[in-house]
């Protein structure tokens, strides 16, 4: 009788060390962890483009997106494969289509486009490129940013996942009962909305402080009301394994204003929100209320104009300022109209 409960309980441990290995043991393809390739990747090619590449592991499947720092749109990363050191995988662009095999060795990899063209790049870690200190961030979202996150969330996310957080589309996630597929804590939600996933585009038109508001409000009316389960409570140890930006504040904004000028929309929202262009004496545009079109016109210090050359007539003088805040002239996605602000001069108004 001994002998036989001896078997059972060698039968035990072979079935319990079996299950420890399948959920334990990191996922491999071809004797490489998949790690080895998961995360965010810099690169430069022999014909001077520059951007960055980011894979994760989905369900069964790698999956990835691609942005180049000339261009605003993010590129999905197709037929992804991984074989001991070689990964392959192609970019589907406007005019034509990278097939890219490279060979990653450690932190940095090599290889070529197209079997010509060169292409070299280094991993980033997630502070390497930090560009906000993100528990600073976090810890001081307020009832105000609450107010921010929920007007950008109805403007722009509700209509794919539902102003109740109930997404009608199937490639959408319900935030009032799904899980969060890439994380449901603030940064992994963060990433998330920055950089895009699956069929949502990267919305780096928002700011890092309003992306986080986006995601505050979307953890605290649509979350944690509705899918508790869901709700990731933080913590002092969570907070402080965040990332925080690696250089000091004149290297930030030095990097910041380097990258935006050479066509980043990553960095651009950053810099052109506090160097606003200057658009001269006049500017031609609609004038909120007023006029479809009309030509505004700066007369002397902080008087204006405006006037419709349609009906050649004046609509509007002022003294004050143009406001521009939420127009297409200093956010990259502004869909507001200038407006005056300002007192109305007598025996001009309309």
């Amino acid at each position: 009788m001994k002998r036989k409960t001896d078997g059972v309980d060698s039968f035990k441990k072979v079935i319990f060390i079996c299950l420890a290995a399948i959920l334990f043991i990191p996922l491999y393809v071809d004797g490489q962890s998949i790690s080895h390739i998961t995360g965010t990747w810099e690169f430069t090619t022999g014909d001077d483009q520059e951007g960055t590449f980011s894979i994760v592991e989905d369900e069964d499947r790698l999956s990835g997106l691609m942005d180049l720092k000339t261009s605003s749109v993010t590129r999905k990363l197709l037929d992804i494969t991984f074989q001991g050191d070689q990964l392959t995988f192609r970019v589907e662009r406007l005019y034509d289509t990278w097939n890219v095999d490279v060979l990653i060795s450690g932190d940095t990899f090599e290889g070529e486009i197209d079997g010509s063209t060169h292409i070299k790049g280094k991993r980033l870690s997630d502070t390497s490129n930090a560009i906000i200190d993100h528990a600073e961030v976090i810890t001081s979202l307020d009832g105000k940013t609450l107010q921010t996150g929920k007007k950008l969330y109805d403007q722009v996310c509700a209509a794919c996942h539902g102003a109740d957080g109930g997404s009608n589309m199937p490639a959408a996630r319900s935030f009032n009962s799904d899980e969060m597929k890439y994380g449901s804590d603030p940064y992994s939600m963060w990433k998330t909305t920055i950089n895009g996933a699956g069929q949502m585009g990267a919305q780096r038109w928002l700011s890092p402080e309003e992306a986080y508001a986006v995601v505050q409000y979307i953890r605290e009316k649509l979350i944690k009301e509705e899918n508790s389960q869901t709700y990731f409570e933080i913590t002092d140890e969570y907070l402080e394994g965040l990332p925080e930006p690696s250089m000091n504040e004149a290297e930030l904004q030095a990097k910041i204003r380097k990258e935006a000028l050479t066509g980043s929309q990553e960095y651009g929202q950053l810099y052109f929100s506090d160097n606003l262009g200057d658009y001269g004496n006049a500017l031609y545009s609609s004038l909120n209320d007023r006029a479809n079109a009309a030509l505004i016109v700066s007369l002397a210090d902080n008087v204006y104009m405006g006037y419709n050359p349609q009906r050649m007539s004046t609509v509007a003088a002022w003294q004050g300022q143009v406001d521009l805040s939420e127009t297409k002239y200093q956010l990259y996605r502004g869909e507001g109209e200038p407006m005056i602000d300002g007192e109305e001069l007598a025996g001009l108004k309309r």
